[in-house]
């Protein structure tokens, strides 16, 4: 089975347009998963629960996190996700 990734991140330091996508094994239960963003010091900006996939993919379901995702940061080149 493969694991999951992150399978794109997008930022222009604008809460706009910024977005990170996971592409998870499909069907695989995603339930209590985060997406964390940390700021340069290693702190937590924010834990971001997944929600309903956006489609499947090559044998993946994806993950989408942007401005429609309650809580998402601004990100910069000085953020941190895992």
């Amino acid at each position: 089975m493969s694991e999951a990734y992150f399978s794109e991140v997008y930022y222009t330091r604008s809460v706009v347009s910024d977005f990170i996508e996971v592409a998870v094994p499909a069907g695989a239960d995603v339930s209590g998963w985060t997406v964390t963003v940390y700021n340069t010091g290693g702190q937590a900006l924010v834990s971001l629960p997944f929600g309903a996939s956006v489609g499947t993919s090559a044998g993946h379901d994806v993950y989408l996190f942007d401005k429609s995702t309650s809580g998402f940061p601004t990100l910069s080149e000085n953020a941190s996700i895992a």
